[in-house]
């Protein structure tokens, strides 16, 4: 694991902090940074994080993780630093390699790893930002794929594993809650990252512009499906009304084939979700197990008493703050957008309510459709 202090001090010991109390961390954690520290300083940095960013120390569950902690104190252009790194990892069979670091640093990690032999068998998790342009994302990439099977990469950033965020993958159209995504911090201790990356890159191409695209997810009028083409020197031309407008849906769908759904106008309101287990109830004769997301709706007074009273035939799972599978529902979201409005060009909102309405009456009459949706890439959901 090597990393800046930031985003272990905020993300990393809290995350190990809860793996060891889960029972599902059992492994060493070897500490990679230039820093002048030695082991107990790294533990009195894991002691202070979690204090202030994990909700507290857990001492039972501390004392087995700072027995799991290691430290080695290198700079990442010294081959003695990955040396040392090989020592410790010893026999470990199937090493995990965190690089919470600088980008311009992940070709020189990645190539130290090689050359030790800690990239055989082992795996590789990249943070953003991912390169500073086009040109060196596709260098970074290169070298990934070069010493790594790209199952053994993983890309990520952070943030997206924000409950407020989470929530928005499911259901955009209500924001109430968008007050509370900003993040205060500072700089300290990531000048030398700063000046590098810039907070440009480090969280409005990242962070915010990957949040916007959750919430684009939306339907409306002028949404465009497929590749648009002209001759060399012309320029392309889609179709569209001059009109924007937009409409919400809320469906369910089971590996079974069912589907059942509703579209409508405004936000997503406490009223609007008790009508929809209304038609639930009408539609499924047997006991309903739905399973929701962590939305203010979900959780309202409204929502919970109406599963409470109707609770021999209704109940309400709501999963975890963060589920990076991917939602079988948005793989219909999106066969909704390409194969319903992408054929079509509605002239006002009641067109645009019907051709949705159309396009998910026919898959309700094609089961096959919706099964498969549990079948694609990706997909681990049972029901």
């Amino acid at each position: 694991m090597v990393g800046t202090q930031n985003t272990s001090a905020k993300k990393i010991f809290p995350a190990l902090q809860s793996m060891v109390k889960s029972g599902t961390l059992t492994v060493p954690i070897i500490g990679v940074a230039k820093s002048g520290w030695g082991i107990e300083q790294l533990r009195a940095r894991a002691r202070d994080s979690l204090a202030q960013y994990g909700g507290g120390v857990d001492e039972a569950a501390f004392a087995k993780l700072v027995q799991l902690l290691q430290y080695i104190d290198g700079d990442y252009q010294d081959p003695s630093t990955y040396q040392r790194l090989q020592k410790a990892l010893g026999s470990a069979a199937r090493s995990l390699h965190y690089l919470a670091i600088p980008a311009s640093l992940f070709e020189t990690v990645i190539e130290g790893l090689r050359k030790v032999g800690c990239t055989n068998n082992a795996r590789v998790i990249v943070e953003k930002p991912f390169g500073r342009d086009l040109a060196s994302a596709r260098s970074l990439n290169a070298t990934l794929r070069a010493t790594f099977p790209e199952s053994d990469i993983f890309r990520i950033d952070h943030y997206l594993g924000k409950e407020a965020v989470e929530n928005l993958l499911f259901f955009r159209f209500a924001n109430t809650f968008l007050d509370t995504m900003a993040e205060k911090f500072g700089v300290a201790g990531r000048g030398k990252f700063y000046d590098e990356v810039g907070a440009i890159r480090d969280v409005v191409q990242n962070h915010l512009l990957q949040v916007i695209a959750f919430l684009a997810m939306g339907l409306r009028s002028d949404h465009v499906t497929g590749t648009s083409y002209a001759p060399v020197g012309q320029t392309p031309v889609v179709r569209a009304t001059g009109q924007r407008f937009g409409c919400n849906m809320l469906s369910a769908i089971t590996n079974k084939g069912a589907l059942a759904f509703i579209v409508f106008e405004g936000k997503f309101k406490s009223p609007v979700f008790v009508t929809f287990m209304q038609r639930l109830l009408k539609q499924v004769a047997g006991k309903i197990y739905l399973i929701v997301d962590g939305h203010p709706v979900h959780k309202s007074r409204t929502a919970t008493r109406f599963a409470a009273n109707h609770s021999s035939r209704l109940r309400l799972i709501r999963m975890p703050g963060y589920c990076p599978e991917l939602n079988p529902d948005e793989l219909l979201n999106q066969d909704v957008k390409s194969n319903g409005l992408g054929k079509n060009r509605p002239t006002n909102r009641t067109e645009l309510m019907a051709i949705v309405r159309s396009h998910l009456y026919r898959r309700r009459k094609q089961p096959q459709v919706i099964t498969n949706l549990f079948r694609e890439q990706h997909v681990h959901y049972a029901a």
